[in-house]
């Protein structure tokens, strides 16, 4: 998702989805993601690799429905700043799959 561009959104509907577990798919995804984006900018060769869009992203556990809305890209930080700024986004994430997990 890195390069796409010309597009607004990408949403991905989890149908059958009938128990809160199953939505670990939605935590695993937005990880690597956050992970590959992490790598891009401070540790892959010839970094910073600057994304063409920064995707927004929400999981509706009502419309059981994961929206990614595109955004202009963003200006690289330093890494400290960036971890700081993403560390929100990963609680919420680890949040999440606490409760997928049932723990």
């Amino acid at each position: 998702m890195r390069r796409l561009v010309h597009v607004k959104t990408v949403k991905f509907v989890l149908y059958g989805v009938t128990e809160a577990r199953n939505r670990s798919h939605y935590c695993k995804l937005i990880g690597a993601i956050m992970k590959e984006d992490h790598f891009q900018i401070y540790d892959a060769l010839g970094a910073p690799n600057i994304e063409a869009t920064w995707w927004g992203w929400h999981l509706s556990t009502q419309a059981d429905m994961i929206t990614f809305a595109a955004q202009n890209s963003r200006p690289v930080l330093p890494e400290e700043e960036y971890m700081l700024l993403m560390k929100p986004k990963v609680d919420a994430m680890m949040a999440e799959a606490e409760r997928a997990a049932g723990l």
